[in-house]
This record gives C-alpha cells, structure tokens and sequence, in this order.
C-alpha cells in the first residue's frame, strides 16, 4: 500500500472555505489543510490524518458536532521548542 498526502485548498478569494459536513475517511496519508476552512454542518474524521498546520478550520456558527473515530487523529499544532497548555 502506497501511503498518500493529499492537501485541502480554498477557491475563494476570501481565504476561507465554507463546507457543508466536512467528512475525512483516509485509508493511508495525511490530509493537510493549505487554507482556512468554515464548517457549517457537522465534522467527522473517520479513518486517516487531517493536519490543520497553522490554519483554522471552525464552525461558522455554534451547534453542531465533531465525531473523532479510534482510527482516526486530528492534529492541531505542533509546538517547537517549548510546552505549552491547551
């Protein structure tokens, strides 16, 4: 099995990307976010890796639902050289 990256772009020209549900389902790779990102439905990460880098992805407006599966990360930032609370 070949593992595959695969990056997740905005069209606007706005920097964002308003999505409807935004659902990952990976078999191998990371998907990495190259833009902002507004959901306006529900998340869900089924299987794989979705790197949101230095990015936002967030909702548009309150309500709606992350699911995050066993089989699947979501990976927020990374920290270089020092700790840092959440």
């Amino acid at each position: 099995m070949v593992s595959v990256d695969q990056n997740i772009y905005s069209p606007t020209s706005a920097g964002k990307t308003p999505f409807g549900n935004f659902e990952l389902w990976k078999t191998s790779g990371t998907a990495y976010l190259n833009s902002n990102i507004e959901i306006s439905g529900n998340t869900t990460l089924t299987n794989g890796t979705l790197d949101i880098g230095g990015y936002t992805f967030k909702r548009e407006t309150s309500g709606g639902s992350l699911t995050l599966s066993n089989s699947a990360t979501l990976k927020i930032a990374e920290l270089t050289g020092c700790q840092q609370a959440l």
